[in-house]
């Protein structure tokens, strides 16, 4: 890759290069799908199932973050302040899009879940 003065060159080029290497195809899909599971918080205190080097599955727990909806606050009636989380709430719907998984009902189900 040629390394000039213009960074914005240099970092696109960068992008493209990783999109077309990770983000293709069925691995692309496969990707976008692991982040959306991510970002609903469905592996957060609970097993994981993985395949070992020898082909056998095992599960463990992988100490992955919870992703709550709401940061600070409560979600109630009486208008009290309240902090959703931003990142949930736009890389979500990004991932479940990319992933094929957009659909109405999946996208409020996992963002209220």
């Amino acid at each position: 890759m040629e390394v000039s003065h213009d960074d914005t060159r240099y970092h696109r080029q960068f992008w493209e290069a990783a999109e077309a290497r990770y983000l293709d195809g069925d691995t692309g899909v496969a990707m976008h799908s692991a982040l959306a599971s991510y970002f609903r918080g469905e592996w957060a205190s609970v097993a994981k199932p993985h395949q070992t080097a020898s082909g056998e599955t095992e599960h463990a727990v992988r100490f992955v973050d919870e992703q709550p909806l709401v940061l600070r606050g409560q979600m109630s009636v009486d208008r009290d302040p309240v902090e959703f989380n931003q990142r949930r709430l736009s890389e979500l719907v990004y991932n479940l899009m990319e992933s094929g998984q957009w659909f109405v009902s999946t996208v409020f189900v996992s963002l209220l879940a």
